[in-house]
This record gives structure tokens, C-alpha cells and sequence, in this order.
């Protein structure tokens, strides 16, 4: 179930941005999604987008949505829990796997559906997004994904980086 979130656009949003979306139940991840300019272009393929640690949908990463968009992709992007305009703690993730399986979730319902379910279908991951994109694609089925598109990805934390649980806790 999708819930929708109404808001005022501000005056530099796209026309080509559709309103932001609640997916699933509570907490919620928001999505944003961004069809070509041009109406009368056909689209190519989709790209279903995961920004980085302490990043969001909006400013840098919307720009790089738009440019997909401008070039004739149907651009689908997640602010991931705890990041833009998500629930949750402040940069907080937890466990990726689970991170990744409910922006799975959605981009699978917009995957499937029509008129995107024959299109090419890209995941995109920057820093972080790269990782949680990366366990989207094992997460899916064999034949789900056309491919995937990495900007600097994250793919391992380097140990000195990691959290300690007792530094979780204070």
C-alpha cells in the first residue's frame, strides 16, 4: 500500500517530479520519482536510485535523478531511513539487509508494474547506496535487473570506521 504525502512544491521543483510517496508500513522510507521531460519521449529504461551515507533525495543527488530523466529514463529514488525526509534516527541504518529489502520492496512494485515490467531495469548506487543496491540484486531474482550502476560504492567499512556497540549504547 502506498500512502502519499501531500506538500507544497517549491518554486525550483521539476514538473517532471512526481509527489513524494510513503511505502509500507510504518517506518516509512520516502520515494520520489522522475519521468523524462519530455512527454512525448518514449522511455528508454528505468533506474531505481539509492544515495549514499548521510545524503537524501534531494540538492546533489536530485540532480544526477534529473539528468537521468532528462536523457530519457524513468528515474525511481529512495531516501533511505534515517537520511532526507525518512523516519527514523539520524544516519542510523541498523542492518543493511533489511535496509535494502524495503527499498527492494518498493522498487519491485514499480519494477512489475506497468508500463515499466518490459523495460530495462537499472540499479544505481552511490557510496553506500552502492552497497545497499548491491544486496538489493542478490536479494532479487536472477533475471530482475539489466544491470547496475555504481558511483564510488562502499563496499567494505573499514574496521577503524565501524561503530562499537558499547559507542551505540552511550
Amino acid at each position: 500500500m502506498v500512502r502519499k504525502f501531500h506538500c507544497s512544491w517549491p518554486k525550483w521543483a521539476s514538473a517532471t517530479e512526481t509527489p513524494p510517496n510513503f511505502w509500507g508500513d510504518m517506518p516509512a522510507e520516502e520515494y520520489y520519482s522522475f519521468l523524462p521531460l519530455d512527454p512525448h519521449l518514449q522511455v528508454k529504461a528505468t533506474v531505481f536510485m539509492t544515495h549514499g551515507y548521510g545524503s537524501d533525495t534531494g540538492w546533489l543527488f536530485q540532480k544526477i535523478c534529473i539528468s537521468f530523466s532528462t536523457w530519457g529514463y524513468a528515474v525511481f529514488a529512495t531516501d533511505l531511513l534515517g537520511h532526507g525526509r525518512s523516519d527514523g534516527l539520524r544516519c542510523y541504518l541498523g542492518d543493511m539487509e533489511k535496509v535494502a529489502a524495503t527499498s527492494l520492496s518498493y522498487f519491485l512494485h514499480i519494477r512489475r508494474s506497468e508500463p515499466y515490467r518490459h523495460l530495462p531495469a537499472f540499479l544505481y548506487g552511490e557510496s553506500l547506496g552502492g552497497t545497499a543496491s548491491m544486496l538489493m540484486y542478490f536479494q532479487s531474482d536472477p533475471d530482475t535487473w539489466t544491470g547496475l550502476i555504481f558511483s564510488a560504492p562502499l563496499f567494505v567499512i573499514p574496521e577503524n570506521m565501524r561503530a562499537s556497540k558499547l559507542h551505540l549504547f552511550v
